[in-house]
């Protein structure tokens, strides 16, 4: 994004005649225009940032064996590998261990791990996952 230059405020001691009273009007004026223009782009900026990304997977789960892994994605629009993704599942997890990464453009990862000492089968539910778009800086 190109850096914004700052805005100057034209100083009313330079109004010296009419024809410089009309300018000056015409400057404030423009300077104003800027002024909210820029306004308005940092906040439409601010809020981009700071909206989490969301996406869902309604999962219909088989039995996870102790000790093993299963893996699915979801796809989450302009999500990107960094992100903080935040997930959740409508029902009980049953002691599996549930991670979440972005690991590509648009997919988060979901990685279930069965470490409970028996096979688990979870109930069908669905899979949500927030993804917090950067750290403003």
């Amino acid at each position: 994004m190109q850096k914004q230059q700052p805005l100057t405020v034209p100083q009313l001691a330079d109004v010296t005649s009419w024809d410089s009273m009309k300018t000056w009007t015409k400057t404030i004026y423009q300077f104003l225009k800027d002024f909210l223009r820029v306004d308005k782009d940092f906040k439409d900026q601010l809020v981009a940032e700071i909206t989490p990304l969301y996406g869902d997977f309604s999962y219909t789960p088989a039995a996870i064996a102790n000790g093993s892994q299963s893996s699915f994605t979801i796809p989450v629009a302009n999500a990107m590998p960094g992100y903080t993704v935040i997930g959740s599942y409508g029902d009980s997890l049953q002691g599996v261990s549930a991670s979440y990464t972005v690991t590509a453009p648009g997919v988060v990862t979901v990685n279930l791990a069965n470490n409970t000492g028996g096979s688990v089968t979870l109930n069908p539910s669905k899979f949500r996952v927030y993804v917090q778009p950067r750290v403003l800086v």
